[in-house]
């Protein structure tokens, strides 16, 4: 699990493709069902996809949270 580290700001996250949801996440669609998602309260960060079979979500391999993971935005919690 990551949690984005103090000094990551929204401009940050804008910066590379995230964008803010109605309720204040942060979010990167990777395709249609596959999500890299910010918790606005915690800043722990997730890589997800919604298994209609299982309705629930459950964990991926993402892209996107390797980006972050480079930049050094992210610390493993």
């Amino acid at each position: 699990m990551y949690k984005l580290k103090d000094f990551v700001t929204d401009e940050m996250l804008k910066s590379v493709g995230f964008y803010k949801t109605p309720l204040q996440h942060y979010r990167f669609d990777v395709s249609n069902n596959h999500h890299v998602l910010v918790d606005k309260n915690t800043r722990k960060i997730s890589a997800v996809k919604y298994d209609f079979k299982l309705l629930k979500l459950i964990e991926i391999e993402s892209d996107k949270l390797q980006v972050l993971i480079e930049k050094g935005w992210v610390e493993e919690v």
